[in-house]
């Protein structure tokens, strides 16, 4: 069996997934017959695991795209305020030479 994070359709709609206006819908089919009863109990079952499973794998990766976005933030920041020091040093040295 392939673990769910690793399965070809969770890889198929991971970036679909993530977008800001994405909707995830289920089709379970089932059958009223009352000798599969039990099957159709499985496949309910089954089907809210994996849905579970699914909107655990959303939150995961939102949450570290958020991470991601805080980083780069971060490090634009980091750029911006090494670039500004960079400048005033320079700026003093070229006030010191004159």
């Amino acid at each position: 069996m392939v673990p769910f994070r690793d399965s070809k359709l969770t890889q198929l709609f991971r970036q679909p997934l993530l977008s800001k206006n994405s909707s995830v819908a289920m089709i379970v089919n089932i059958n009223p017959d009352p000798h599969i009863f039990d099957e159709t109990i499985t496949v309910l079952k089954f089907s809210a695991v994996a849905m579970e499973q699914l909107m655990n794998l959303v939150e995961h990766y939102k949450a570290r795209a958020r991470e991601e976005r805080q980083r780069n933030h971060t490090l634009e920041q980091d750029l911006r305020n090494e670039m500004a020091d960079q400048a005033s040093a320079m700026v003093a040295q070229v006030q010191q030479e004159w």
